[in-house]
């Protein structure tokens, strides 16, 4: 869709830092004990039990996973060890070995949006809220994932949100205005990436009617263009294109791993949430046939692998973390990063056995201002025993994860940017709603090519290690 690269010189100039810091590495690993000495060594605190750094990567085979965690700060990642392993535990996320903070300000604001600090990620620039795509001046530039198709690599886009939401559009999308979805999905079907897997069905369909007979919103069905001027469904489109369509989990499992084009839509408009998976009545049986995250990140991990022999870019988001937020339930919060977490573990493991992958989870933005204030042993505040609880759930369903016995539960609040400090009881978790702030997030990393991600940087930055390490 795009061509050129305006970044190649400062690309090249990556390259060669990389290089550098490669054989100055070599020159001190020579000097050390043996490995036995070293696996003696104390561990670093954010990676217990990581796995040691990869070898560097070949040119003819590289791999780049991007995990985005939609509203994910510091906060929600300790809410999320708290509830599984426990103060004294790690998650996944801990286990990555690279730490490092992530500035997130966009053009206009000093707190960001989702499509503004996908666009940083994305495409390298600076650029203001509810716009994909485009720098300050609105011209459009090309994300890492269309340079990375035009480079030969295997591409894909996984989320638990609609397809054509912000943070997955600005891998794709060139528009002043996020809000233009069926424009944003067009430019989807013209990129074609290799692997697409998350919700949006309705918009996909003929006139906007779902398979299952939910529609679109009155507020997107007025943008759709007239049938007559559309001829063809976004579907039909995908299928003439050669994607092979899935509907549900079963369909997701039958694709299997083989290589070429998928297409996984999984719900009218968003994935549920990972409590209602677990709540019971119609809730429970409406997400039954959608996947969980860590689910579609194995399968895009498998196929990818098999589609682009050069290796693949992939992009990830847990999105319905942010929601959850913006819906003042921190509990959905907390349970949204869990199943994040575990998607990431599923990615870990991956890039662990490769040794040839860079893997990145950070987010592109916090949202709620999520805090742990203390210990309380009220019945009525989120907690460990409603996490027992739910986790009791997923391990009759296969899902382990460890169970605490801590008898103290800890107190979730959000707190919103009118500095109003909000409790979120369990029999209310709508009582307050939060929204974006402007605080550093974490980056973790682990892999090859991951030498600038050190210290404070901005999230424009990394899309420069991101084309250093593919390019």
């Amino acid at each position: 869709m795009l061509s050129g690269n305006p970044r190649r010189r400062t690309i090249g100039t990556g390259v060669m830092r990389s290089l550098k810091a490669w054989i100055l590495g070599l020159a001190i690993l020579s000097t050390l004990a043996s490995a036995q000495d070293l696996e003696r060594l104390p561990r670093f605190p954010g990676g217990a039990d990581s796995e040691p750094p990869p070898p560097p990567t070949s040119a003819a085979h590289r791999n780049l996973i991007l995990m985005i965690g939609d509203g994910m700060g510091v906060a929600q990642r300790t809410a999320a060890r708290l509830i599984t392993v426990g103060s004294e535990g790690r998650t996944e996320i801990d286990r990555l070995p690279g730490l490092c903070l992530v500035t997130t300000w966009s053009a206009d604001a000093m707190t960001t949006d989702s499509a503004a600090s996908a666009t940083a990620y994305a495409c390298g620039v600076k650029t203001n809220n509810t716009v994909l795509g485009l720098d300050r001046s609105g011209n459009p530039i090309p994300s890492i994932l269309e340079l990375a198709k035009q480079a030969g690599y295997a591409t894909g886009l996984v989320a638990t949100s609609d397809l054509t939401d912000a943070t997955p559009a600005a891998f794709y999308a060139h528009t002043a205005s996020r809000v233009r979805w069926w424009e944003i999905l067009d430019q989807l079907l013209q990129v074609a990436p290799d692997l697409l897997l998350g919700g949006g069905r309705s918009a996909w369909i003929a006139d906007g009617v779902d398979l299952d007979g939910d529609g679109l919103s009155d507020s997107r069905r007025h943008a759709l263009p007239s049938a007559s001027a559309r001829r063809r469904s976004p579907l039909d489109l995908a299928r003439a294109a050669g994607y092979r369509i899935a509907m549900t989990d079963d369909e997701l499992t039958r694709a299997g791993p083989e290589g070429g084009k998928l297409l996984g839509l999984f719900a009218p408009h968003h994935l549920a949430y990972e409590k209602d998976r677990f709540a019971g009545g119609p809730q429970e049986k409406s997400a039954a046939d959608q996947p969980h995250l860590a689910d579609m990140t194995r399968a895009a991990l498998e196929r990818l692998t098999k589609t682009g022999e050069k290796g693949f870019f992939l992009m990830i988001e847990g999105s319905r973390i942010d929601m959850a937020a913006h819906e003042g339930d921190a509990e959905a919060q907390v349970w949204e990063t869990v199943a994040f977490d575990e998607a990431v573990g599923v990615a870990r493991r991956f890039a662990a056995k490769d040794r040839h992958t860079l893997l990145i989870v950070t987010a592109d933005h916090e949202t709620g201002g999520l805090f742990l204030p203390g210990w309380r042993r009220s019945d009525g505040t989120i907690g460990f025993q409603r996490g027992r609880e739910i986790i009791a759930k997923r391990d009759a369903r296969g899902m382990s994860l460890p169970t605490r016995t801590d008898p103290a539960p800890p107190a979730f609040h959000l707190g919103c940017v009118r500095h109003v400090t909000l409790g979120v009881p369990e029999d209310d978790p709508g009582a307050g709603r939060g929204e974006h702030t402007a605080v550093d997030v974490p980056l973790a990393h682990m892999g090859p090519g991951a030498e600038g991600l050190h210290g404070v940087i901005d999230n424009s930055d990394v899309f420069e290690v991101m084309a250093d390490y593919l390019f």
